[in-house]
């Protein structure tokens, strides 16, 4: 019998919702699922040593997340208010995804940016309106492997930044030679389910429907038989 589709999340698979509407059965294959993350949801603590790139101030930071697919496209999540004169923000923000069905999800990227309202920043943002952080001063990024989590796992980590360069202006206030490890408190929880998959056995003849019958609206004469040797005999018959 035709399952339930109306209980799950997912679409009937196109081939076997083709040959249901085909109005026969459905070719040799292998109705089978296979697990995908259709959710993510976490919250992002906060940071700690981070670089004040600022001259007069420490840093304004905030905090970009993206998810990563499988073929490397990063796709906008959430971005945490911007935090003013510190170097350990605590934004303590909750962030969610719901993946499309079409999406597989591999990774979730975090990165940090010190606001920068500077004339010259600004003129940057203005000249470069293809990226909304153009003017920004990164302060750092790190990436957390979605695809070995299982379904209800959490990770709760402070998370070291790469990719920091030393971009503290002369005289700023973080001018000191010593500094801890930037990095990020996050909080990361993944959803599964069982995607249903529906994989044609190769090399099978095409299922054809049987002709159907029609009758046609003037059928005209039906052609008669007649025995030559039957109409003599009934001829003698007669006589």
């Amino acid at each position: 019998s035709w399952p339930d589709w109306s209980r799950t999340i997912f679409s009937v698979p196109q081939n076997l919702q083709r040959d249901a509407d085909f109005g026969g059965r459905p070719r040799l294959a292998r109705l089978a699922a296979r697990e995908k993350i259709v959710f993510v949801m976490g919250v992002l603590r906060g940071a700690g040593g981070l670089i004040g790139s600022d001259i007069f101030s420490k840093s304004d930071p905030y905090c970009v997340v993206e998810v990563v697919t499988a073929v490397g496209e990063a796709h906008f999540v959430h971005r945490t208010r911007t935090l003013t004169n510190t170097m350990t923000p605590e934004w303590q923000e909750v962030f969610h995804f719901a993946v499309p069905e079409k999406m597989v999800v591999k990774r979730l990227n975090f990165l940090v940016y010190d606001y920068d309202d500077s004339l010259q920043d600004l003129a940057e943002a203005a000249a470069n309106k293809g990226s909304e952080f153009i003017g920004d001063d990164f302060l750092g990024r790190t990436s957390v492997e979605l695809s070995g989590l299982r379904s209800g796992d959490r990770i709760c980590e402070d998370v070291p930044l790469t990719g920091i360069k030393d971009q503290r202006k002369p005289n700023s206030m973080d001018s000191s030679p010593f500094r801890l490890s930037a990095t990020v408190s996050i909080e990361v929880h993944v959803e599964r389910r069982a995607c249903p998959t529906y994989l044609i056995k190769k090399d099978q003849l095409e299922w054809q429907p049987l002709p159907r019958h029609f009758v046609a609206r003037n059928p005209g004469e039906a052609p008669s038989f007649a025995d030559p040797s039957q109409q003599d005999q009934y001829m003698e018959e007669s006589k």
